[in-house]
């Protein structure tokens, strides 16, 4: 199967990569949601993005570090789990997965098969998106997969050391991000109303 058949979807989280994933859907793509996937593995008292947040908790809170261990374990399962499912595909099956803002911190051995099985498209955060999502975090610090990126200074009241650390995780990420991409597209002119989704595909396949 090619890989321009099969799409992976990867970014910050809330930057599109769920709405893109379910364009793609529309027009005829199979789509897997690592989000999905985790909450399915988590129990039944987890079933949402917002109960999985409050189950994680912050990273001082008591047993987080247990808890962040066990979502990329069940991360790094999921995206098992749809990377093995490649083969049953036919040669022309389109495929769109929609990764979740931590897909890479999860096993290198992962990381590695799904570059290689897929068109990894980075749904990029330009810096003033990121200054926005930075500002929303202070105003409301929602728990995240920090991976050792909280660190508390002695100075530092909590407050600012959500605030440091969550702006150097961004940047992290970002440059994460970039390494493993194939394609990047940008985020406004993505967001124009007159931008489609065989736009968003003529991007990809260029």
């Amino acid at each position: 199967m090619s890989s321009n058949n099969i799409i992976s979807l990867i970014g910050m989280s809330n930057i599109g990569k769920s709405y893109w994933s379910k364009q793609l859907e529309q027009v005829g793509y199979k789509r897997f949601s690592i989000d999905d996937m985790i909450i399915e593995k988590a129990s039944l008292s987890i079933d949402d993005v917002t109960g999985m947040a409050k189950w994680l908790g912050q990273p001082w809170s008591e047993g987080y570090a247990d808890r962040e261990k066990q979502y990329l374990a069940w991360e790094n399962e999921s995206v098992l789990e749809v990377l093995e499912q490649l083969s049953s595909f036919k040669e022309d099956d389109k495929i769109v997965i929609d990764t979740t803002g931590s897909m890479f911190y999860v096993e290198q051995t992962t990381i590695d098969r799904l570059v290689n099985s897929t068109k990894v498209v980075y749904l990029i955060a330009p810096e003033h998106i990121k200054q926005k999502m930075l500002q929303k975090y202070i105003d409301n610090p929602k728990p995240v997969i920090w991976y050792g990126l909280f660190t508390q200074k002695g100075s530092e009241t909590r407050g600012q050391a959500l605030a440091r650390s969550y702006d150097e995780l961004l940047n992290f990420r970002a440059k994460t991000y970039r390494k493993y991409s194939d394609i990047i597209i940008n985020y406004d002119h993505r967001f124009q109303p007159d931008y489609s989704v065989e736009d968003f595909l003529r991007e990809i396949n260029q």
